[in-house]
């Protein structure tokens, strides 16, 4: 990832967990019961096989997600359908659903409980982005395809478990996230983008598993065709109390690092090197 001098990207992150562990159980409090169809827009995503929810128009602060709409499996959560909604504290997302879209859940601020099903196979681009009611999150195993910046800046997440079965973490995935303290990696993730940990200041440790064989790492600043400073930013950009990172025996902390135009906080080039296989 690039950036500007001028421009600083923070990052975000989601999630509560009412009922979801290891074994993927989810569901919903008994006594909450479905949002009526009325409040939902919808149509037929044939690529998901199902319903796609396109949008919610209700004012509810727990909010259910159907399980089926009219017979057909609701399958889908789509790009923006509950962006920007401060109203909303809880949702349930049904087993059913594999997909959910870029910035479905975007900037929903006051949202404390959600929980990824264990079927979700795709999450779009910021689809938690800005979340920062969100303390936890778990991602199941079932995740194979990942959009960028999926829980950049959620301010007050402190915990992230990735299951086995996540083969990656994209571009500022949880960039930002400045009160991310604990993370699990499991040996299935072979790849980390740049900036994925940025700014991620309450970090103190991480270990990585050896699977990972290639991450996003720093470069020097150049200037560029209209005369601004840009420069690569590594996975753990800006980790300033990062002062263990351990991969395949060996442990690193992060340093300070400049040149002619910028300085910047990240681990050594010679952990980077290491797990790109240089």
């Amino acid at each position: 990832m690039r950036i500007l001098t001028a421009i600083i990207l923070s990052v975000a992150l989601v999630s509560g967990l009412p009922a979801y562990n290891n074994r993927g159980v989810n569901s919903p409090p008994a006594d909450l019961q479905e949002a009526p169809l009325s409040e939902f827009e919808f149509k037929l995503n044939v690529a998901l096989r199902g319903i796609e929810i396109t949008k919610y128009n209700g004012t509810a602060e727990k909010v259910r997600i159907p399980e089926t709409v009219e017979g057909s499996p609701v399958t889908g959560i789509g790009s923006s359908a509950f962006e920007g909604n401060s109203g909303i504290t809880y949702v349930y997302i049904p087993d059913s659903v594999t997909s959910i879209g870029a910035r479905a859940f975007m900037y929903c601020a006051n949202l404390t409980d959600v929980i990824i099903p264990q079927n979700v196979v795709s999450i779009g681009q910021g689809a938690f982005c800005g979340v920062t009611g969100l303390t936890s999150v778990t991602i199941p195993g079932s995740v194979t395809n990942s959009g960028d910046n999926v829980f950049q800046d959620c301010k007050n997440l402190a915990s992230v478990t990735i299951l086995d079965g996540v083969t990656g973490i994209g571009v500022g995935t949880f960039s930002g996230c400045t009160n991310l303290a604990s993370v699990t990696i499991p040996g299935s993730v072979t790849s980390i983008g740049g900036s994925a940990f940025r700014n991620c200041t309450a970090l103190k440790s991480i270990a990585l598993p050896d699977s990972v064989t290639s991450i996003g790492a720093w470069s020097r600043s150049s200037i560029d065709g209209l005369g601004y400073a840009v420069r690569d930013t590594g996975a753990f950009d800006g980790c300033e109390t990062l002062t263990s990172a351990t991969y395949r025996g060996k442990t690193y902390s992060v340093q300070r690092h400049s040149d002619r135009y910028m300085e910047w906080f990240d681990l050594p080039q010679e952990f980077y090197d290491a797990v790109n296989g240089y």
